[in-house]
């Protein structure tokens, strides 16, 4: 999928990634990058709200799996089972995720979805501005199960 229709459906399918006003920046296999607002997402110490810096880090790495498994050919349910956030330091800018999965893990997975109907994997994105500044790591893992035919 392009990143505008990525982004259009998880504003349809996801209404939390509406709320923040996520949108997909750039996807390709392995890899994939969403941005929001800050003044959507500001506290009120005028930094950027760590519940959705989380959220970013969730929906980066959900994304990335389920963009990934359409790009195979298949079509999964896909949940996430463990999230894991480190917060570094604040973040006062617009907040891009960029979600990476290393190829051999991506082979793996899906070689083991395609036997088995069913696999886990390990997503990690950055959460920053874009640059040098990271706010936030978050580790997700996600399982899938492949959709009855």
């Amino acid at each position: 999928m392009t990143p505008e229709a990525l982004s259009g459906w998880l504003a349809g399918y996801i209404p939390m990634a509406r709320a923040l006003q996520v949108h997909v920046t750039h996807a390709e296999p392995h890899r994939l990058q969403l941005a929001a607002p800050f003044e959507a997402n500001r506290n009120g110490h005028g930094t950027f709200f760590g519940g959705s810096l989380a959220t970013l880090g969730i929906l980066s790495g959900w994304t990335t799996v389920f963009d990934g498994i359409s790009r195979a050919g298949l079509a999964a349910q896909i949940v996430i089972q463990k999230s894991e956030c480190e917060y570094p330091q604040p973040l006062v800018a617009d907040a891009v995720a960029t979600a990476t999965i290393a190829p051999p893990e991506w082979t793996r997975f899906i070689d083991t979805l395609r036997k088995h109907r069913r696999a886990r994997i390990r997503v990690v994105t950055r959460i920053g501005d874009g640059g040098v500044l990271t706010a936030a790591t978050h580790i997700g893992h996600y399982a899938a199960k492949l959709e009855n035919p």
